[in-house]
């Protein structure tokens, strides 16, 4: 390649970034690390604004998570053990400083 950004010449090979020793594996990580985070992100939002998986989560903590891998939720086991050890009061706090139209209201009976 002549400039950064440029084409290679025909019949060049485009090398593959995960192979380069200039770390791509390092990008593939950050890549994986990204998705985790994302991950992490739709949970903690889901117990935060969905009022019946927030109280399932109280009532059942590690079965509510074990679900939500169960579900697709590519959650690790650090993952998992840093949201079981997380102030049980901030689910049922944050959810109280959201405003209502943005939470999902259960219709359990208490």
């Amino acid at each position: 390649m002549s400039s950064r950004g440029s084409l290679p010449a025909q019949g060049h090979a485009v090398p593959c970034p995960c192979s380069s020793p200039e770390g791509g594996l390092t990008r593939l990580t950050e890549a994986v690390d990204a998705m985790s985070q994302k991950t992490v992100q739709l949970v903690i939002a889901r117990l935060i604004t969905d009022e019946e998986v927030r109280l399932q989560f109280l009532d059942s903590p590690l079965e509510t998570l074990t679900a939500f891998r169960d579900q697709g939720f590519e959650l690790t086991g650090d993952e998992i053990e840093a949201l079981l050890e997380t102030d049980r009061n901030l689910w049922t706090y944050a959810a109280g400083r959201i405003h209502p139209r943005l939470q999902r209201c259960s219709f359990r009976c208490r």
